[in-house]
């Protein structure tokens, strides 16, 4: 009896190390692929580290309004974006860069006052694309064509 349990002890910890030494092997993982400042992004590490990128004031400040479950009901506006981010060992980090056009929900914006796809809009003339339908800011043709084809072969 004390063999079988010395036995089941000892192939119990062996089960542990092996799933802490293939816990230690998960890489990082970020949804915008790194230091993108212009796509909001979440990332999380093997260490059990995770963020996801923020719009702030110059005093630190976010604005965001999250809901039930951490929806968000009004995105952040701000001058600066936390980016997080995996470095070279797969650890997060997290950097902060001051958005020269101003930051919207995670990301810094391309042009001033302009309106990124999916958001809301009263006009073309908010939209970074230029079309605003139906209320919300949509791609255009090509665009959407050119993104769905870097999204199928992974090109930049």
């Amino acid at each position: 009896m004390k063999n079988r349990i010395l036995l089941s002890a000892v192939f119990l910890a062996l089960l542990c190390s092996i799933a802490l030494v293939l816990a230690e092997d998960e890489p990082c993982t970020d949804t915008d692929e790194g230091r993108n400042y212009y796509v909001r992004g979440f990332v999380e590490d093997n260490q059990g580290n995770s963020g996801w990128d923020g719009c702030y004031d110059d005093n630190f400040n976010s604005n965001e309004i999250s809901g039930p479950g951490g929806k968000v009901k009004q995105p952040a506006t701000g001058t600066k974006v936390t980016e997080t981010f995996c470095d070279e060992n797969d650890n997060y980090k997290m950097e902060i860069i001051n958005c020269s056009e101003g930051c919207f929900n995670g990301a810094c914006m391309p042009c001033r006052g302009c309106v990124l796809p999916g958001y809301s809009c009263s006009s073309n003339d908010e939209c970074d694309t230029g079309k605003c339908r139906s209320g919300l800011c949509k791609k255009g043709f090509f665009r959407a064509v050119s993104d769905w084809f870097k999204e199928l072969f992974g090109a930049d």
